[in-house]
């Protein structure tokens, strides 16, 4: 199968920021991936199954960006394994895609720009805080989801191995 363009790139990619594949730590610990989409998606923040991390952070950046109240889904796709997905956000040991839509081809969308600002500002501070207090923003996260359950979409599985569907 020919690969796609955004696989291409992720190998481009992988070449300055890895290795990714034959490691079990990759030199890179996150690649935040910025989309639009012309799919009426609104906000919507793709994480790795099993990366509990991320988990953490799309959930802040849920709640941060107004949660699905404010148009914001978190999507966690069904492939675990970096090295199965060749996508830009594999090239690092956790990968974040933040996805907003829908934005016609072509065209520049003031408010796309803006959400996509609030969910990078929102990441960045779970990262600022998490490395000043650890604890306290767990704390903090454990009471804004007292039942430990963030809403979450998950993508099916794809009808061509190693593709997200």
């Amino acid at each position: 199968l020919p690969l796609t363009v955004e696989a291409l790139r992720a190998k481009e990619v992988n070449a300055i920021l890895g290795p990714k594949f034959g490691q079990e730590h990759p030199s890179t610990d996150l690649v935040v991936d910025l989309h639009s989409t012309t799919t009426n998606m609104g906000t919507t923040i793709i994480i790795p199954e099993a990366d509990v991390e991320m988990a953490w952070v799309a959930a802040y950046v849920l709640h941060e960006c107004g949660g699905e109240l404010g148009e914001v889904r978190v999507l966690m796709h069904s492939i675990p394994n970096r090295e199965q997905r060749l996508n830009l956000s594999s090239a690092a040991r956790h990968g974040f895609t933040i996805e907003v839509g829908p934005v016609p081809q072509g065209v520049l969308r003031h408010d796309a720009v803006e959400k996509t600002q609030r969910a990078l500002k929102a990441l960045f501070e779970f990262l600022q805080k998490s490395n000043d207090d650890y604890d306290s923003l767990m704390e903090d996260l454990a009471k804004i989801y007292p039942n430990g359950k963030v809403p979450c979409y998950r993508s099916a599985l794809a009808k061509i191995p190693g593709q997200i569907s």
